[in-house]
């Protein structure tokens, strides 16, 4: 019967200084995944608009101000939308 005290003393003894452990050092707290960068496509400038300008007789790059555009070259008016 001693034996069994003993034996059930020891076990609640060592239970209780696991738990006493266990909360000393907690386990590390779960990391959190990092999200993958999704590879971005870096744009190309792009072109400037084009019209045909038949002051300079060929496609020039355009310019927009006020709302119309404008030969980046010789500066005449381009039609936009069905008017000037």
């Amino acid at each position: 019967m001693e034996t069994i005290k003993i034996l059930i003393t020891a076990a609640v003894t060592s239970i209780c200084f696991l738990v006493f452990c266990a909360g000393l050092f907690p386990p590390d707290p779960p990391k959190k995944k990092k999200k993958k960068k999704k590879n971005k496509v870096k744009s190309k400038p792009e072109k400037p608009l084009e019209a045909y300008c038949f002051e300079c007789e060929t496609e020039m790059p355009v310019k927009e101000k006020n709302g119309k555009l404008f030969c980046s070259n010789c500066g005449l008016i381009h039609w936009q939308n069905g008017g000037v």
